[in-house]
């Protein structure tokens, strides 16, 4: 019998995975779109060392 804390943890892990999977590319397009400064809502500060 499996432990209910460890398959609330799996499940939990699935569950926010499953989001993160989804999330990640529209907030891809959402930068493609607005760009960084549009996404952010304040410039991002990048530094090019170079």
């Amino acid at each position: 019998m499996i432990p209910t804390a460890l398959f609330v943890t799996i499940f939990l892990y699935f569950f926010t995975y499953d989001i993160i999977k989804k999330a990640v590319p529209n907030a891809f397009k959402l930068l493609k779109a607005n760009g960084i400064e549009g996404a952010v809502g304040h410039p991002y500060p990048i530094h090019v060392k170079g």
